[in-house]
């Protein structure tokens, strides 16, 4: 409790997300929109952050770990995702 402000920082996260978003009215009270997301857009390769959170840390655990404890070829990084969606609002 003794640390000072800012004094323990942990790995830089690079991220950028984005969207695009087009909403049609299809009646008065009926809208169709059509969703775009990106995340990770810049494709930044982070280890367990961000889009990859929790499938890309390494294994910890010593008694699974066998043959690739500590091997860095064996954590996958975070990558662009995309998505498509279609959303009705009434």
């Amino acid at each position: 409790l003794t640390a000072g402000s800012n004094s323990v920082r942990g790995i830089k996260l690079n991220q950028f997300n984005m969207g695009f978003f087009k909403t049609t009215n299809v009646t008065e009270r009926v809208h169709v929109q059509l969703r775009f997301e990106a995340f990770n857009v810049l494709n930044h390769p982070t280890s367990g952050f961000g889009v990859a959170a929790g499938n890309s840390l390494p294994d910890i655990i010593l008694e699974d770990a066998g043959q690739t404890y500590g091997n860095p070829f064996e954590t996958s990084l975070s990558a662009r995702k995309v998505q498509f969606g279609l959303r009705i609002l009434f």
